[in-house]
């Protein structure tokens, strides 16, 4: 049964163990997902080892809203709400953070979109 219609559902079961017969899943695509391939063209995201930044750089007319950086656990870590939007370049200094791999999720005018960065700092 799909529940994405309405969201909502109710449940009732008489006590008693169900272990073979219900899969319930909760699934939020929104979450760290790419919305359109075509939005990865407008902005080059790369970590910079010689700053301890991961760098974005504006390639097309993209206006970048807010950037921001998750660990592998999904928990936010850093946050760019930039002045100007429409600037060529911006920073996150990831210089306190360990090597790792970081998900950076960028919300720009046309939608949003998520790319991996590795950093490493050897």
């Amino acid at each position: 049964y799909n529940l994405s219609q309405d969201g909502t559902a109710t449940l009732s079961l008489n006590t008693g163990d169900y272990s073979d017969r219900f899969f319930i899943s909760f699934i939020n695509r929104a979450v760290l997902s790419v919305d359109d391939i075509s939005l990865s063209n407008d902005f080059s995201i790369f970590y910079d080892d010689r700053f301890e930044v991961i760098k974005l750089q504006r390639r097309n007319d993209g206006q970048l809203l807010s950037a921001r950086v998750y660990n592998l656990l999904g928990q936010e870590i850093e946050m760019l709400k930039p002045s100007n939007s429409f600037e060529n370049e911006f920073t996150i200094d990831v210089s306190s953070y360990p090597s790792a791999l970081y998900v950076v999720k960028l919300e720009t005018n046309k939608g949003n979109f998520s790319k991996k960065v590795i950093v490493n700092k050897s």
